[in-house]
C-alpha cells in the first residue's frame, strides 16, 4: 500500500493535487482575463503578434483547466472511499444523505453568494430583466440544472455550467461505484464512454428531429468518462490497483495533450465542417480527459520529491489550488468591473479578490463538511 506525503501533517491535502488544481485554476482565469480564443482568418490561422512576441499563445487552451477540474474532482471525491480501504474499514456502503450534506456545506454557500453577488452586478450595470425568463434562469441556478438548457448554460455567469456538471456526477458517483464494486473498473470505465455516446445520439435526434436546440458539450453525461477517470487515478495512487506504467509516462501526456491542441486547432481553421469536424467534436473532450489523467498519475507519483528551488514555486501555485473554487466563482465578477485594464491587474485583482472571498464565504464551511476522522482533499 502506498501512504501519501501530505502539505500538512493530518491535513489531509497532496501537494500536488493542490499545485494541479492551482494551475487549471490560473489558466481558466487568465484565458478569460486575456479575452482569448483561436484567430482565424479566410480559413488560416491567425495570431496577433502581440501573442506572439508575449508567449500567451498557450493560454489560448486554458479552458481545457476545466477538463484538468473534472479529473481531480474524481480524483477528491472518490478519496474518502480510497482512504477507507487503506486503513484497512473495508468496503463500506456511501451513505447517500451523510454524502450530499457534506457536499451542500463544501460547495453551495460560496456558490449561492457568489451567484447573487453577480446577479447583483449585472443588476447594476443595467444587463438583468426581472422577468418570467430570469426566474427560470434564477431557479435552475438554484437546482444546477442550467447546463441543460440552451438559453441557461452560459447566462449569469458563463463559467458556472462546469459547477452543474459536478453536482450532476456527484449524483452519478453512487452509480460508479456500484458498477466498480460489482463489475470492476474496466466495465465501468466502458460504461462512463458509453453515456457519450449515447448522450450525442440523443442529442442529435432532439435537435434534428424535434428542432430543439440544448447543450452537448456542457452536459454530465458528455463528461462523465473524465470525472470517472480521476476516481480511478486516487485508487491507484494509494495502491488499491495497479495501471500500466504508460498511464505514468510524463512524455506521453505531452504527446496526448498537443495532439488535442493541434485537433483544436484544426477544428477552428476549418469551422468544424463536414465529418471531420463531428468526429473532432466527439474525440476532444475525451482526449483532454486521457491526456490529464496520466499527468495527474504522473505529478502524483512526484509528492514530497521537489528539490528546494522548485518546492517553492510548487507551494505557490498549491497555495493558490487552496482557494481555486473561489477563484473560479469570482474572477468574472471581477473582470465585468475592470474590463479595460491590462491583463497583469485583471488577475492579481482577480487572485486578492478570490483569497478574501475563500477567508469569509469558502473557508468557514469547509470545517463543517469534513468528517473529523478522515481529512478529505475536498474537490
Amino acid at each position: 500500500m502506498v501512504s501519501a506525503t501530505l502539505t500538512t501533517p493530518g491535513s489531509g491535502r497532496l501537494l500536488t493535487i493542490d499545485l494541479l488544481r492551482g494551475i487549471a485554476a490560473i489558466a481558466v482565469m487568465l484565458f478569460h482575463a486575456l479575452g482569448l480564443g483561436i484567430f482565424v482568418h479566410a480559413g488560416e490561422l491567425r495570431l496577433p503578434q502581440s501573442w506572439v512576441d508575449g508567449g500567451i499563445f498557450p493560454v489560448s487552451f486554458g479552458f481545457a483547466g476545466v477538463y484538468l477540474f473534472f479529473v481531480i474532482s474524481g480524483f477528491c471525491i472518490h478519496l474518502r472511499w480510497v482512504k477507507n480501504q487503506v486503513r484497512g474499514g473495508g468496503e463500506q456502503p456511501l451513505e447517500f444523505v451523510a454524502f450530499w450534506k457534506r457536499r451542500f456545506r463544501r460547495l453551495y454557500p460560496a456558490y449561492l453568494i457568489a451567484l447573487f453577488l453577480f446577479i447583483a452586478a449585472q443588476w447594476q450595470l443595467g444587463n438583468i430583466n426581472f422577468n418570467s425568463f430570469f426566474a427560470w434562469d434564477l431557479i435552475s441556478h438554484l437546482l444546477m440544472l442550467h447546463n441543460l438548457d440552451a438559453r441557461t448554460v452560459y447566462s449569469l455567469n458563463g463559467v458556472f455550467w462546469t459547477l452543474a456538471i459536478e453536482e450532476q456526477l456527484y449524483l452519478a458517483y453512487f452509480l460508479l461505484i456500484w458498477m466498480r464494486k460489482t463489475y470492476g473498473w474496466r466495465i465501468a470505465i466502458m460504461v462512463t464512454f458509453g453515456a457519450r455516446i449515447i448522450w450525442f445520439a440523443f442529442a442529435f435526434i432532439v435537435i434534428r428531429g424535434l428542432n430543439v436546440q440544448m447543450p452537448i458539450l456542457e452536459s454530465s453525461m458528455a463528461n462523465w468518462f473524465i470525472w470517472a477517470l480521476g476516481a480511478l487515478a486516487v485508487e491507484a495512487r494509494y495502491g488499491i490497483i495497479k495501471l500500466p506504467s504508460w498511464c505514468y509516462s510524463g512524455l506521453l501526456a505531452a504527446v496526448v495533450l498537443l495532439s488535442t491542441c493541434t485537433i483544436y486547432i484544426y477544428e477552428w481553421v476549418n469551422a468544424g465542417a463536414g465529418l471531420t469536424g463531428r468526429a473532432s467534436t466527439f474525440i476532444l473532450q475525451p482526449m483532454w480527459g486521457i491526456g490529464f489523467f496520466i499527468l495527474v498519475n504522473k505529478v502524483v507519483t512526484l509528492e514530497g520529491s521537489f528539490t528546494r528551488a522548485a518546492a517553492a514555486i510548487v507551494r505557490l501555485l498549491a497555495w493558490v489550488g487552496l482557494f481555486s473554487y473561489s477563484l473560479y466563482l469570482t474572477h468574472e465578477l471581477v473582470f465585468l468591473y475592470i474590463p479595460n485594464v491590462a491583463w497583469p491587474i485583471k488577475a492579481l485583482f482577480s487572485l486578492f479578490f478570490a483569497w478574501l472571498f475563500y477567508l469569509c464565504f469558502e473557508k468557514p464551511f469547509m470545517h463543517l463538511s469534513r468528517p473529523k476522522l478522515i481529512q478529505e482533499a475536498v474537490a
